[in-house]
């Protein structure tokens, strides 16, 4: 039982520490913005006289970025879950683990003491 407690504990670390860093980059403190890409958009519709080319760029930003958005959200929506669960299981195996070394640590004692 011990050797499956270790085990389980080096597990949810692993994999903790894995989804952490899978997760991260999903996490954005702050804006990411692409200037080559915003600079492209605004010399298009600066030589364009047409406002009905300027309404349809406007659109596809918005619906490709609204696309994009939803995607990244619902993926670190499901990474945050599986991050909070390995967070709790963790917490029991160092509960578990904690309480092993007290357990070894009484008996020890108690011999010494006899």
């Amino acid at each position: 039982m011990k050797y499956i407690n270790y085990f389980l504990l080096f597990l949810s670390t692993i994999i903790s520490i894995f989804l952490f860093f899978v997760s991260a980059n999903q996490i954005e403190l702050v804006p990411n913005k692409n200037e080559g890409y915003k600079g492209e958009q605004i010399m298009l519709i600066e030589k364009s006289n047409d406002i009905r080319f300027v309404k349809n760029i406007a659109e596809t930003s918005v619906e490709k970025y609204d696309v994009l958005y939803n995607q990244l959200s619902d993926f670190a929506a499901k990474m945050n879950t599986w991050i909070i669960l390995l967070f709790i299981l963790q917490l029991a195996m160092g509960v578990l683990f904690f309480l092993q070394f007290r357990k070894n640590k009484i008996k020890n004692l108690k011999s010494i003491q006899d």
